[in-house]
C-alpha cells in the first residue's frame, strides 16, 4: 500500500510537470504567433515602401527629363 502511495505521488508530480510544460508551450506558441503577425506586418510595410520608393524615383526621372527638355528648348530659342 505504501508502494502504491509512493507511485501515486510520483505520477502526480510527473503529471504536474507535464501540465506546467504544456502551459509553457501554449505561452510560447502564442508569442510565436504574435511575432509572426508582427513580421508579416513589417514585410507588407517594406513592400509598400519599396513600391513608393520606385514610384517616387520614376517621378523624379520624369521631372528630370522634363526639366532638361525645357532647358534645351529655352537654350535653342535663345540662340
Amino acid at each position: 500500500m505504501a508502494e502504491d502511495a509512493g507511485m501515486s505521488g510520483a505520477l502526480g508530480a510527473l503529471a504536474s510537470k507535464v501540465d506546467l510544460k504544456m502551459c509553457l508551450l501554449k505561452d510560447v506558441m502564442a508569442e510565436y504567433r504574435e511575432i509572426q503577425h508582427v513580421i508579416n506586418g513589417v514585410a507588407k510595410e517594406k513592400e509598400r515602401l519599396q513600391q513608393e520608393k520606385e514610384r517616387l524615383q520614376h517621378e523624379k526621372e520624369m521631372l528630370h527629363h522634363e526639366h532638361h527638355g525645357q532647358f534645351y528648348m529655352h537654350v535653342k530659342f535663345c540662340f
